[in-house]
């Protein structure tokens, strides 16, 4: 679940669950280590932290944010082929 559709597909649904990780956990399914693991992959790209609700915000209304930094190669996150 590391491609940019699935990381704010996270971040989507964790704004949606009122930002509770275990709702968010239920409801796509995946462990709360899961969620809070891709939560942070999402910090570590984007600088904002999705744990903030206005950098949440900002996430999941500007998702031109993430493509534009998780697809830089020469960025120590640049996993644009680990599917």
């Amino acid at each position: 679940m590391r491609s940019y559709e699935d990381l704010m597909r996270m971040a989507k649904a964790f704004a949606g669950n009122n930002m509770v990780v275990k709702d968010t956990a239920d409801s796509m399914m995946v462990t709360r280590g899961t969620v809070t693991y891709h939560l942070k992959k999402i910090k570590q790209i984007t600088g904002l932290d999705p744990f903030d609700f206005y950098d949440l915000y900002k996430i999941v209304t500007s998702p031109d944010l993430m493509s534009l930094t998780m697809y830089d190669p020469n960025a120590p996150w640049y996993f644009a082929n680990s599917r």
